[in-house]
């Protein structure tokens, strides 16, 4: 009963240290939109803007053009629940937003913000502009000096006929004039083109090809892929408008840039045309392990990758700029050191206060790219007690094997047993007749032969023997040799006699060879194998 009672209470001791691991910097989680467009002057409703971000406690910042935002008549900023509200907007509330999600590990900060005016300027005054027209002809109309409209995808343009805005002339396949005399049709006439648009989308977002052809009867409108399929309206892909007219792709891919044919078809008659479609993009990520998140024991190195580039047809990114909690590296320590052009940062000697929010930003004429990873330091694994560096045995005996150590309360450490004998045959210690670990931390053995009186039952017991203590971030390796008092390792392998020390990374030749362990890219700590 006293046994039973052990054991839970060791797995509730190391279930409840294993949970206090929140001592990381936060990371914001909330999105915004590159621009945000309000009218000078104006009562605004819907002017607010709410940044938040993982782990507690955070302490939130707003910062405008750079400059730390204060509350004010018109604006609301609140540093505990990360929210912005503008409530009526000026001039001087125009600018670049960004926020800043601290605790007393780091600083997340989010992508930056504009805030721009939305206006809408009027038609100049001209005199009525008469226009003729070719009866079976198309004939185009200008709307001559639109007004400027900021931003453009918010405007709508109406066309109308006659005196006043009620009268809208409604989009069909072919506009026509009514007179006052029936009209005769004439014989079938040739698509022409009337206009084209070439269409340009960010990767992800819409782009609108457009394309008109006048003829009689009126043209039948058909769109092929730069692949040369016929596209038809798809769900999440495709969509046709305008009797044919217009093409939006709805979700643009790298792959969906090049040059789009549209075809106008009067019966027998067809012309086709060339319209271009730009896929753009705001420099990307290329390859793996990219800004991720790492842990590393103290006195270890970390490295962020920040591999930029900018699709096939657009100038290349600005090299990467870091930062650390919002704010530039500053190499005073001489332990940030950076390559390839500042794609890759290593954080050498990583100490406690190098933990915190590591960021890459890079631009193109397309827009920003910012990256956030993690850097947490931990403590190193240390051993309190350990064996010696070599024992002997005989029969009878019974020898035991402990090893304390510590690590980061977050993590639990573990320990594998590995016993290499006289032949240079290896293997993983079980607990059997004569081995036995201690259960549940395995941090102990004993070699049994105390019911044992034959000599050659101990030598087979005798060689190398090692203990790996690790976690997923670290590791020690400690190795000593196993000895009778008439059979010594030495007389196997003379030359391996000064090597059997105790913590080391240099393993006896011929005698002890670790099995190959390959480690995952982001938790891969410099001469240490990951868990097995």
């Amino acid at each position: 009963m006293k046994w039973t009672l052990c054991v839970v209470l060791i797995v509730a001791l190391n279930c409840g240290v294993k949970g206090q691991d929140k001592q990381v910097p936060p990371k914001i989680i909330s999105t915004f939109n590159k621009e945000y467009f309000f009218p000078r002057g104006s009562s605004l409703a819907n002017a607010s803007f709410s940044c938040k971000a993982e782990s507690d406690p955070i302490s939130y910042e707003w910062q405008k053009d750079g400059v730390v935002l204060e509350n004010n008549k018109y604006i609301s900023v609140n540093n505990t629940s990360g929210s912005l509200k503008i409530s009526w907007m000026e001039t001087d509330n125009y600018g670049t937003y960004q926020c800043f999600a601290n605790n007393s590990f780091g600083t997340s900060v989010s992508y930056p913000f504009k805030v721009q005016e939305a206006r809408l300027s009027s038609f100049p005054m001209y005199a009525v502009q008469v226009i003729r027209c070719t009866q079976f002809e198309h004939c185009v109309v200008k709307c001559r000096d639109k007004p400027t409209c900021i931003p453009d995808s918010q405007c709508r343009v109406e066309w109308k006929i006659g005196e006043g805005t009620k009268n809208n002339i409604g989009v069909s396949k072919r506009v026509e004039v009514d007179g006052n005399d029936p009209l005769s049709e004439p014989d079938e006439m040739e698509p022409m083109l009337v206009f084209k648009k070439i269409g340009k989308a960010q990767t992800g977002e819409k782009g609108v090809l457009g394309c008109s052809f006048s003829g009689y009867p009126a043209p039948d409108v058909e769109w092929i892929s730069p692949q040369n399929q016929t596209i038809k309206e798809t769900l999440g892909k495709y969509e046709i408008r305008d009797f044919g007219r217009e093409l939006t792709i709805l979700h643009a891919e790298s792959e969906d840039e090049g040059y789009y044919f549209c075809k106008g078809k009067v019966k027998s008659k067809f012309l086709q045309e060339k319209v271009f479609f730009n896929v753009t993009s705001a420099p990307v990520l290329v390859g793996n392990n990219q800004m991720q998140d790492t842990t590393v024991p103290v006195g270890g190195n970390a490295t962020f990758h920040c591999n930029v580039s900018s699709l096939s047809m657009e100038f290349p990114p600005s090299p990467p700029m870091w930062k650390i909690n919002g704010m530039n590296l500053q190499n005073e320590r001489g332990n940030y050191i950076l390559s390839q052009s500042s794609r890759h940062l290593t954080v050498t000697n990583v100490q406690v206060d190098d933990t915190g929010i590591y960021q890459c930003l890079s631009k193109n004429s397309e827009g920003v790219l910012l990256k956030e990873a993690i850097l947490k330091v931990i403590d190193p694994i240390i051993i309190r007690e350990r064996p010696l560096s070599s024992y002997k045995i005989m029969s009878e005996e019974m020898l035991n094997l402990a090893v304390i150590a510590d690590s980061n309360p977050s993590l639990i450490l573990q320990y594998k047993w590995m016993f290499t004998d006289l032949q240079g045959n290896q293997r993983e210690i079980e607990s059997n007749e004569f081995w036995k670990t201690s259960w549940p931390t395995n941090n102990n053995l004993t070699i049994d032969v105390s019911q044992v009186s034959n000599p050659r039952v101990v030598r087979s017991l005798t060689g190398f023997y090692s203990v790996k203590i690790y976690h997923k971030y670290d590791q020690k390796i400690i190795i000593m040799s196993v000895e009778t008092a008439t059979i010594s390792t030495e007389d196997v392998d003379q030359g391996t006699s000064d090597t059997t020390t105790a913590e080391t990374d240099i393993i006896p030749t011929g005698l002890f060879i670790f099995p190959v362990e390959i480690c995952p890219s982001d938790v891969a700590i410099k001469g240490a194998p990951c868990q097995g």
